[in-house]
């Protein structure tokens, strides 16, 4: 392969204990039909074979740089990518998942100027590779800030994820847009809600080249805590707010919020106390919240969903113990949680 000075795309791929999906997913970048790319590996501090599995494709491949780190979660990772980025264009793609061989033509075949966002949809893989979901989002062209087109009608907060999307790299640089660290739930929707505020163009496009594994573990898989819920909360506020100066349409933020807010409390019960076996742990996330965390809560209760009124004022007036006790009821002993949860969110 000949070395390969001014990539036009960079792929970012951050990586921890992959080893049993990372070939499939890195082959399928090398098989790409477009080839001015440089793959970047990002080993998040792996203790299986990853390291040495990246370690083997850059001695097959110079177009492929490997950065080995310590563990610091997919957002450092991803942090980290982007700094090491010299392609005029970013795309991530997670290490369990794969792409076909037009990935990168129909991304790129997509752009019409540099100050713009290219999504397109995925194929959501539910079991074992043999269930499949495509997510098509048709061909549209919005303004940025025609928010009742992006949010209302074509849900793009929905597919804030990171992958099957093309960020222009000078445009991330020069804001200096990166992943929060200290956000581990919807930290890519952030993310991309900053790099909406900087553009002009939204292209979607009717294409799903992108196949997403939803039952692996992933990067991904960390407790959220109630500190980062919280962050993430006066960061979509924030962001909302400084949308809200460009509105060109008059849309009404308000159940936007709302809803990205409740969504993100709902994400925090139910992975802390399913997935935590001893009531000690759990009240042991509660009791380390501090007063200042908790007061921001207050903003938030006040919901038209009684069930997350409720959940919310508790853990605002610091009723850890009845928090606790609702929310195992609910979402751990009671054997018909998902058809609840359903009805309740």
């Amino acid at each position: 392969m000949n070395n390969n000075m001014n990539p036009e795309i960079s792929i970012i791929i951050p990586i921890y204990n992959s080893e049993q999906y990372l070939s499939q997913c890195i082959e399928s970048i090398l098989s790409q039909t477009y080839i001015n790319f440089e793959l970047i590996l990002i080993d998040d501090g792996s203790s299986d074979r990853s390291p040495d599995i990246c370690d083997a494709y850059t001695r097959k491949d110079n177009r492929i740089k490997i950065i080995h780190k310590s563990n610091g979660g997919v957002s450092s990772a991803r942090n980290i990518g982007i700094n090491n980025a010299i392609g005029n264009w970013i795309t991530f793609i997670d290490s369990d998942d794969w792409v076909n061989a037009d990935y990168l033509y129909i991304l790129v075949k997509a752009i019409d100027n540099n100050n713009m966002l290219v999504i397109q949809g995925v194929n959501r893989l539910l079991k074992n590779d043999d269930n499949s979901a495509i997510v098509d989002l048709g061909n549209h062209i919005f303004p940025s800030n025609s928010y009742y087109n992006l949010f209302s009608k074509m849900k793009l907060c929905n597919y804030g994820y990171a992958a099957a999307k093309l960020y222009n790299r000078e445009i991330i640089s020069q804001n200096n847009i990166r992943f929060d660290e200290d956000i581990n739930h919807s930290e890519d929707l952030i993310f991309m809600l900053e790099y909406l505020l900087k553009i002009k163009t939204v292209k979607v496009i009717s294409n799903s080249s992108y196949y997403y594994r939803e039952y692996t573990p992933g990067l991904c898989s960390n407790i959220t805590s109630y500190t980062s819920v919280l962050k993430f909360c006066k960061s979509i506020t924030t962001l909302i707010e400084r949308m809200g100066e460009k509105n060109i349409n008059n849309y009404d933020f308000q159940e936007l919020n709302n809803k990205l807010i409740v969504h993100s409390f709902k994400d925090f019960i139910f992975k802390n106390y399913i997935q935590k076996k001893k009531k000690s742990e759990r009240l042991f996330i509660l009791n380390k919240l501090k007063e200042s965390e908790l007061n921001i809560i207050e903003q938030y209760y006040k919901t038209n969903n009684k069930f997350m009124y409720y959940l919310f004022y508790l853990l605002a007036k610091r009723k850890n113990k009845s928090f606790d006790f609702i929310s195992v009821i609910l979402f751990k002993i009671y054997p018909l949680t998902r058809k609840i949860s359903k009805k309740l969110f």
